[in-house]
């Protein structure tokens, strides 16, 4: 319980701290990812800004990879104290959480809420603004990664 509270107080302070629908600053959100994670090799031509939870908020977003599989950061808007960059870890291979193949992609998309075999994502809500995040490498289903409002942070889905 004690851990759910935590992770929720985090997840909302992360959200009201991101930056205003102008951009995250690039350069400074792969500084902020490199000094948390100095292990991971972040591909800077990766970086994309989304708008995950579909308010006045954009967030950068960059892959980066580790031995095992990769890594994507969400990052807020640096300039407000104490936050940081949220990491989603996720592998190579045949497992759910993975991808079979490098490197992954990051594309932008308009949030749908509707899940391919039927019924609809938990927590997710449609809004003018709202976009996901797709992961792909072009061999096998892409990863989603949406804002997941009941759970105040992101949320993933594969086929």
């Amino acid at each position: 319980m004690i851990v759910r509270l935590i992770l929720l107080i985090a997840a909302a302070a992360f959200l009201i701290g991101v930056s205003p629908v102008g951009a995250v600053d690039r350069s400074e959100a792969l500084a902020q990812v490199s000094a948390n994670m100095p292990t991971v090799r972040w591909d800077r031509s990766s970086f994309v800004q989304v708008n995950l939870a579909g308010a006045d908020s954009t967030l950068g977003a960059v892959v980066g990879y580790v031995d095992a599989g990769f890594v994507v950061a969400l990052i807020g808007d640096s300039a407000k104290e104490g936050l940081r960059p949220l990491f989603l870890k996720f592998g190579i291979g045949q497992a759910q959480d993975s991808l079979c193949a490098t490197p992954v992609r990051l594309q932008v998309q308009s949030l749908t809420c509707d899940l391919d075999g039927g019924g609809s994502l938990p927590g997710c809500q449609v809004s003018r603004k709202s976009q996901e995040l797709v992961l792909s490498d072009g061999d096998c289903d892409p990863i989603t990664v949406y804002w997941d409002h009941k759970r105040h942070g992101p949320s993933w889905w594969r086929n």
